[in-house]
């Protein structure tokens, strides 16, 4: 570039973004810029005249931008594993496609952490909240937050929504906030601290369904407290916790998607002279019932009620009966310690865990530190503790932070086929251990990599489900089990043999070999063009060819790894497609309009 042309050079400064810009693109004429980054906002703006206009309070970061061909759509990808299709018109969404939101970890520094900050991520955590539903067991719930970025943020995770995944299609069907949220565009205090939501720590549901509980749990940052003494330290993380237990009613909105209603919430459902933590929650699976074990050296046993009002029984609109719920049980944990001194530990020391036995008689209590631990059997209906066993520490039943050195133990019964699953954390990935009870010899041992954080079972269907860190699920079951939990239907099932087609604004179903014939008949009358045209016809064109397939072409495509490593159905199902078909009726295949519920 001469002297001349570069004196014509001016540079420009565009300032709006108050942390790192993530992305950043060219409209097609040139007269706009898009750019979007860690506050949650698209930004477009106008080259000529300096105006900039906003889309704010989207789902998570934005990571990354493209732009069509025509200029009609933008194409965003943010950081909670999503991705929506804008009209550049009106900036409304055309598609939107979500997976797995749960927290993951990744090997690149965010560009976030290129700037050192008082507020940064620390780590992914050892446990993410998941359950199946009891009556359809396709449905996963995991508690997830507004994109990787503010879930982890600062000191503390950052989990206020729940989740709703359809295993079957592998799609993200709602997600609803069951704990206090912040919506706003500048989460950040004065002092740079960000601005944290609470943490849901536990999840369950009722035998039927019916009943859905959560435990959220927030404390005060750890910066907070450095300019005070240890005592004060202690005292004000224990005063300024807040510990909630919530029931939720299930239900389902206009549009049938999961919608859960709150009806009861018990603030500091465990406390002493402070909030005490929670370490268990456990559904009785034969009633409509739940209990809790806490840092207090209390189990409490939970069930609802009808609500009353002037004597009469309250009711909604529409006729369903309100309820509340409230502790009917309180069962202390040994003799040798008061209430006060067992709460009066350090809560770091003390871990818990409670399980209902499958007939919801007895329930199972282990309680203690690390070192010195009691296992407790108690009657679930009268309270009285029938045996206890002591000396066991509670390393088996504590979550280790596995990115600090430390490992990381889940475990999982599957009580169809009475096997159980461990999952134990190496330097490279994760072994998983499957066993009977009367051997000590593992039906299944195996490694993948990652990082397990969440081990998931069914009452009513055989097999686990895996959830890691990169926020992929895996199933593990018999082979022969027609029963056991699966992520994805059958090809059958799915009606991959069927396209919908958009005709006149009206959606149409049809048979993909209507499709093919229509691309055939079409390439056919262009061939015959051509020949009375005179046109040479290219010897390479397969449109009057059968296709032949054989079997190794087909084993390439699905013998190439195990059912739960397998892609995506719909990468498999072009890969068969593209050995039935040339590639321009691929490219018409391709270029179908697909309704928004069909599969993803």
């Amino acid at each position: 570039m001469g002297g001349e042309d570069a004196e014509t050079l001016l540079a420009r400064k565009y300032h709006w973004h108050r942390r790192a810009v993530h992305a950043l693109k060219w409209s097609r004429d040139g007269n706009y810029m898009i750019s979007g980054g860690s506050e949650q906002t698209l930004v477009m703006w106008q080259i000529d005249t300096g105006k900039m206009n906003f889309l704010p309070h989207l789902a998570g970061v934005v990571e990354n931008l493209a732009v069509s061909e025509t200029g009609a759509s933008y194409l965003v990808h943010l950081d909670d594993n999503s991705v929506m299709v804008l009209s550049t018109a009106e900036l409304e969404p055309t598609v939107y496609v979500s997976g797995i939101q749960s927290a993951t970890r990744s090997s690149r520094i965010p560009k976030d952490q290129w700037v050192s900050r008082v507020s940064a991520p620390r780590h992914v955590p050892t446990l993410i909240p998941a359950a199946l539903h009891p009556e359809i067991p396709d449905r996963l719930y995991l508690c997830v937050g507004g994109g990787n970025q503010a879930t982890l943020t600062a000191d503390a995770l950052s989990a206020p929504f729940l989740q709703t995944v359809d295993l079957e299609s592998f799609r993200s069907i709602s997600k609803q906030a069951i704990a206090r949220t912040h919506p706003s565009d500048a989460n950040f205090t004065a002092q740079g601290e960000a601005v944290t939501d609470p943490q849901v720590t536990h999840l369950a549901f009722s035998h039927d369904g019916k009943w859905l509980v959560t435990v959220d749990e927030w404390s005060p940052l750890q910066k907070d407290e450095l300019n005070l003494g240890e005592d004060q330290e202690r005292t004000l993380t224990r005063d300024k916790r807040e510990i909630h237990l919530k029931f939720w009613e299930a239900g389902s909105d206009a549009d049938g998607a999961d919608l859960f209603g709150l009806v009861s919430r018990i603030n500091s459902p465990h406390v002493t002279s402070t909030p005490e933590a929670i370490f268990g929650l456990a559904a009785d699976p034969s009633s409509t019932k739940f209990a809790t074990v806490g840092n207090d050296g209390l189990a409490r046993i939970w069930r609802p009620k009808v609500r009353q009002q002037d004597g009469l029984t309250a009711t909604r609109e529409n006729g369903r009966v309100l309820h509340t719920w409230s502790c009917t049980q309180i069962i202390p944990l040994g003799n040798q310690l008061s209430v006060e001194s067992v709460g009066a530990m350090p809560a770091a020391k003390n871990q818990g865990r409670i399980q209902f036995s499958e007939d919801g008689s007895t329930l199972f209590v282990a309680y203690g530190t690390m070192e010195d631990g009691n296992i407790y059997i108690i009657d679930a209906r009268s309270g009285r503790s029938r045996q206890y066993w002591t000396g066991y520490g509670m390393a088996p039943c504590y979550h280790y932070d596995g990115y600090r050195g430390e490992a990381a133990i889940h475990l999982g019964v599957d009580l169809r086929t009475q096997h159980f699953a461990l999952t134990l954390p190496t330097t490279t990935g994760t072994e998983i251990c499957v066993f009977r009870p009367d051997t000590l010899t593992p039906v299944l041992l195996n490694k993948i990599p990652g990082r397990v954080i969440n081990l998931v079972t069914s009452p009513h269907s055989s097999g686990f489900i895996v959830l890691d860190d990169q926020a992929q699920l895996r199933t593990i079951a018999e082979g022969t089990d027609a029963d056991a939990l699966a992520i994805a239907k059958p090809l059958e099932e799915m009606r991959l043999d069927t396209v919908e087609a958009e005709i006149n604004g009206e959606v149409h179903a049809a048979p993909l070999s209507e499709f093919f014939s229509e691309a055939f008949s079409d390439d056919e009358g262009d061939d015959e063009d051509g020949k009375e045209g005179g046109m040479d016809v290219d010897s390479d064109d397969e449109a009057a060819h059968p296709a032949v397939v054989n079997q190794p072409q087909l084993a390439a495509i699905f013998d190439t790894a195990p059912a739960f490593a397998m892609p995506a159905i719909e990468d498999v199902f072009y890969k068969v497609a593209g050995l039935l078909a040339t590639k321009r009726r691929i490219q018409q295949l391709h270029k179908l309009t697909y309704r928004k519920d069909s599969l993803l």
